[in-house]
């Protein structure tokens, strides 16, 4: 995805891994709290009612506490999902003077 493209298509790409994530994802602990914090994204990806840039902000940093306060480890395939994420959550901001 190019640097400047949009939070459309920044939202379209985010609920495309996110759905993958989510059914790699068991229902059984450690992995349901990530699970459940996923599928909270889903949705609100899917409506949102901030700007994109915002709920990727937010969503990071929860899903870092979630990891961390769960001691959940995850596969090979899952990091590069969330690294993906991480990515399209970079925004380079362009000018000139």
């Amino acid at each position: 995805m190019k640097w400047f493209a949009g939070g459309k298509e920044r939202q379209e790409a985010v609920l495309k891994i996110l759905v993958v994530l989510n059914d790699s994802l068991s229902d059984e602990m450690p992995e349901k709290p990530l699970k459940e914090l996923i599928a909270k994204y889903i949705l609100e990806f899917r409506s949102p009612n901030r700007p994109v840039p915002y709920i990727l902000n937010a969503f990071n940093l929860e899903v870092a506490h979630c990891l961390r306060e769960n001691q959940i480890e995850l596969s090979k395939r899952q990091l590069q999902a969330f690294e993906k994420i991480r990515q399209l959550s970079n925004i380079k901001y362009a000018f000139s003077i």
